[in-house]
């Protein structure tokens, strides 16, 4: 593999993608090995009301996701009594888990929908009104969107639509 090229959920405004858990794993592997890495979106993905990576949002996925499997594992020691009935009635048990600070004997379950990989790990984005390395991004602006986008459709030989003032 000599290069990667994932899609992208959100752009924040330093740079920064948001994209499904994993992304800026794998991103870190391609700058560890020197590889170019690019992300791959719509020009409406792009958020120039969110300054960093940090501030977007982050979905959280459902904790069962996560326990689920551990439950199906409890019911299989049952089945082939490695453990008594009474034993794992629920697990793990449910007063253990939260979604907020922990307390004692407990811990906490954070399941995000997504990760947000920082700009120094990505080559470019890759967008349908041109290609941008993501320093870039924050020197965008709506009106230089909008620009990008006439420029765009003008390749294509038509023509924007008159009166349109925005794209947002």
């Amino acid at each position: 593999v000599n290069k990667a090229i994932l899609g992208a959920d959100r752009v924040a405004r330093d740079g920064s993608v948001a994209n499904k858990v994993g992304s800026a794993d794998i991103a870190r592997l391609f700058k560890h090995f020197k590889a170019p890495f690019y992300y791959a979106t719509s020009y409406s993905t792009i958020s120039l009301d969110v300054k960093r990576g940090r501030d977007i949002e982050i979905e959280e996925r459902s904790i069962d996701e996560v326990t689920y499997p551990y439950s199906l594992i409890a019911k299989d020691m049952k089945s082939r009594r490695l453990v008594s009935e009474k034993a794992l009635e629920e697990w793990p048990p449910s007063e253990s888990i939260v979604t907020h600070e922990p307390g004692r004997k407990q811990v906490r379950v954070f399941n995000p929908a997504f990760d947000v990989t920082p700009p120094q790990l990505i080559t470019a984005i890759v967008t349908d009104v041109g290609i941008l390395r993501p320093t870039s991004i924050r020197k965008l602006t709506g009106r230089k969107v909008m620009n990008m986008v006439k420029k765009r459709i003008s390749d294509f030989g038509l023509e924007f639509p008159e009166g349109l003032t925005s794209l947002a």
